[in-house]
């Protein structure tokens, strides 16, 4: 095998006048903006809330529902695995595009809804198919580099994304942020529509005879849950992302309002904060393509579970003022960020042959994680507080832990 990190098995080259890492580039910029649109509430979340004249918890039910139709994202997975990544992926852009339109322009809550359903459809199932795409050309003993980079997007879309939404909501106002979005995945649909085909797409014959084959119904549904004999593996590590998720997402619904009512910071203080929070994330993303190949998707991820506990359980220790709240809220954001990461890359190679499936089945798990958190988050922290919150991290990181270590293998 080449030493060049970005070689693909199969073909040798995607297509020409495209390499791998000039993928890896594209995927990182279009990851940027809807990364940025996934993340826009959570330290805007009593801003936005206000603008649409509701409560933060409703607001937090709301994106509950965002979350829930991000479930949809298997059924995307299984699609782009039949008909083509390119086409999926257009058409995800396109439904959150519409979705951050409707809620920017939104006059009554009824239409924030309906384009918060549109953009759960279209940004909560984008990138586990971008990260099947991607890891069609990346050889799996090389794929935390790879990926790793790719999900630079989440961090750099704190550092650079949600900074300069910050100043927008200042200098215009909270549905400014929404028109920008939008445009920016429009651009990036007609961008990836030109992208060279996953190295597993069928041919048009292939999909023919899958067509005349499908059999029953009934049967259908039994092949699309069947992921094969390492289902085991694949499940623990589907479970442990929801707690993953469940543990971190718990913080992020909820630091907005935390330092909002508890520090007073104004939109554009908010923008910062999202800065070092998206540069606790980098490093986190930064570190695992390091480190992960050579230390191991599943002890990369078993890792991230012991360092969540100990940040999160110090999460109420710090809460004596700004500074240090942001110290320990950065630490906790980066045992997360490392986590979350290592759990995707670690479901990429569970079963190779059906990975957009599995990827996306992955991803539901930790979308209905996203919306339980949603739902409950802001309710445990009005209760609670920051204890709360960290309790419930606690918890969750153990419990993921524990999955990984009893049942989860490197690959199938």
């Amino acid at each position: 095998m080449s030493d060049n990190l970005f070689v693909p098995q199969k073909p040798a080259e995607p297509q020409k006048g495209f390499s791998v890492n000039r993928l890896i580039g594209i995927a990182l910029m279009v990851r940027i903006v809807v990364d940025t649109s996934v993340q826009l509430f959570f330290p805007f979340l009593p801003v936005i809330a206000a603008g649409l004249n509701v409560s933060t918890v409703r607001l937090g039910n709301l994106l509950s529902v965002r979350a829930l139709v991000g479930m949809s994202s298997p059924l995307f997975g299984a699609s782009a695995d039949r008909w083509g990544y390119r086409k999926i992926l257009c058409l995800q852009l396109c439904l959150a595009s519409v979705g951050m339109f409707l809620i920017g322009s939104s006059q009554s809550f009824v239409i924030a809804v309906v384009g918060m359903v549109l953009a759960g459809f279209g940004g909560m199932t984008f990138s586990p198919t971008m990260s099947a795409y991607m890891s069609s050309h990346l050889p799996f003993e090389r794929r935390s580099r790879g990926l790793g980079i790719v999900e630079y997007a989440w961090a750099l879309s704190g550092i650079v994304g949600l900074s300069a939404l910050g100043w927008l909501i200042g200098a215009f106002d909270w549905r400014a942020p929404f028109f920008v979005l939008s445009f920016g995945m429009f651009l990036g649909a007609i961008r990836v529509w030109f992208l060279p085909p996953a190295t597993t797409e069928k041919s048009a014959e292939a999909l023919l005879r899958e067509g005349q084959d499908a059999g029953s119904l009934l049967s259908q549904i039994r092949t699309f849950f069947d992921i094969g004999p390492n289902w085991r593996s694949a499940v623990s590590v589907m479970v442990s992302g929801f707690f993953v998720m469940l543990g971190g997402m718990t913080l992020l619904i909820n630091y907005g309002t935390w330092f909002f009512d508890q520090y007073r910071l104004t939109p554009a203080q908010l923008g910062s904060l999202a800065f070092a929070l998206g540069f606790a994330d980098i490093c986190a993303t930064g570190l695992l393509s390091l480190i992960g190949d050579r230390l191991g998707k599943r002890n990369s991820l078993l890792c991230a579970c012991v360092a969540g506990m100990i940040t999160f359980s110090m999460l109420p220790f710090f809460n004596v003022g700004y500074w240090p709240a942001l110290a320990g809220t950065v630490l906790a954001r980066f045992s997360f960020e490392f986590g979350l990461v290592a759990n995707m890359i670690l479901s990429s190679e569970q079963v190779p042959e059906q990975r957009g499936k599995v990827m996306t089945l992955s991803a539901a798990v930790v979308t209905l994680s996203v919306a339980t958190a949603s739902t409950a988050g802001p309710s445990v922290f009005a209760q609670y507080g920051v204890a709360g919150i960290s309790a419930v991290a606690v918890t969750s990181f153990f419990l993921a832990g524990c999955l990984i270590w009893l049942f989860a293998n490197e690959s199938g």
